[in-house]
């Protein structure tokens, strides 16, 4: 049994911990396992260091925190600046990130948005300008991905569904997955560029009408109001 120490001088840290337990190490496994092992999730930390290119195919286990926060909890603004009461949420005894109860699938997804996105702000430049909106993005371009592809069927699960990330939703969320995949191959890539970039100026419109509000700018990001005011946005 792994006991976190109370010394201030030597402590050990709750991601740490949380860590070492069997579902991130499930986790760890199945990424390897899915798509050929094409995002990895590092759940310590440089695990993967030293593998080439590996910026653009692995996720830390507190960026797959924050994503799947944005989400499936629809709390970006606590992924941009709270992170303290998001890791609460992990560590805490019935987790709502990170739970044994969960399926690995909608982790696998949440991390691949990430990436994706990632790296069309790395290919635009536009990384550094939106880096503390990127949680935001993310929440928007589940949205968009509700509103345009998995609310098609209403018999098919949609991700922003509250019950989609527990264990018994597995093949519901495998089927999301999936249909996310095939949307990335779309038009040789440029059906997910666009919702991208839908996503980045649902961003842009809600900055206005945040600081038309008086919202000082670096203030906006941690405002539950923001997310808010993008899925109104999107879903006009």
């Amino acid at each position: 049994m792994i006991v976190a120490s109370t010394n201030t001088q030597n402590p050990v840290n709750e991601l740490v911990l949380l860590s070492r337990s069997d579902f991130n190490k499930e986790l760890e496994y199945y990424f390897k396992g899915r798509y050929n092992g094409s995002i990895l999730y590092e759940r310590r930390k440089n695990q993967y260091a030293l593998i080439a290119d590996s910026i653009k195919s692995k996720i830390t286990m507190e960026d797959l925190l924050k994503a799947y926060a944005s989400i499936y909890l629809q709390s970006p603004h606590e992924s941009a600046r709270y992170f303290g009461k998001l890791k609460a949420k992990a560590t805490r005894k019935s987790p709502s990130v990170f739970s044994d109860t969960h399926n690995h699938e909608s982790y696998y997804l949440a991390a691949k948005i990430y990436i994706d996105l990632d790296n069309w702000l790395r290919e635009g430049k536009i990384l550094s300008d939106y880096r503390r909106y990127r949680w935001h993005m993310i929440y928007a371009v589940a949205n968009i991905l509700d509103r345009d592809f998995f609310s098609r069927n209403r018999n098919s699960p949609t991700l922003m569904d509250e019950k989609i990330k527990f264990s018994r939703k597995r093949d519901k969320m495998d089927e999301l997955l999936r249909e996310y995949v095939g949307i990335t191959a779309l038009e040789n890539g440029e059906k997910i560029k666009e919702i991208f970039s839908e996503a980045k100026q649902s961003i842009d419109d809600s900055i206005r009408l945040m600081r038309n509000k008086g919202i000082q700018v670096n203030e906006i990001n941690k405002d539950a109001e923001f997310h808010k005011e993008i899925y109104k946005s999107i879903v006009k």
